[in-house]
């Protein structure tokens, strides 16, 4: 059957089958799942509108909420540029989960080409150089409708990035 997927060792699982389903039931199961999917959508978006207007992020972008904390002088960033950033990461109870905020270490991703959150994508192709803003994403601009085991996100879980765009590089 060919190379074993991890390196020279099998891999083992045991299963158990608990169920098995009629094409009724497994259809009522699926339309069930669908449902409660569109549920936490909308549960997402509510409680993303709500952050919004208890921290007055009052612009919208592309379903982005967000404001201007500082506006900067610089080059604006485009597609393609490579771009150097600083960012807090934080839950909507403001707990802080991820940071890059080292001048000297900054993060760095070539706009556009899926290396960071969607989200920072979209807005840094917003910022100049020295804009410093405030977002709440919805998960299908992070996380996505999975969440991150990573960071301790679950599903369709919206997230708050500050985002300071300190450097687009070769201009």
């Amino acid at each position: 059957m060919g190379e074993y997927p991890y390196g020279k060792e099998p891999v083992y699982a045991d299963v158990k089958l608990s169920k098995i389903l009629s094409k009724d039931d497994l259809a009522l199961a699926d339309e069930l799942y669908r449902e409660q999917r569109k549920q936490q959508r909308l549960r997402e978006d509510s409680l993303a509108k709500a952050y919004a207007n208890e921290n007055h992020l009052k612009n919208v972008h592309k379903g982005i909420y967000y404001t201007v904390n500082r506006k900067g002088g610089g080059v604006k960033a485009r597609k393609n540029q490579t771009v150097q950033i600083l960012y807090r990461a934080r839950r909507l109870d403001n707990t802080e989960f991820d940071r890059c905020l080292d001048p000297a270490k900054p993060c760095v991703f070539e706009v556009g080409k899926d290396q960071v959150a969607r989200g920072i994508d979209i807005m840094v192709q917003e910022m100049n150089e020295g804009d410093q803003i405030t977002a709440v994403f919805q998960s299908s601009l992070a996380f996505g409708d999975n969440g991150s085991t990573d960071f301790g996100i679950p599903p369709f879980t919206p997230v708050v990035y500050d985002v300071e765009l300190l450097r687009v590089v070769g201009r």
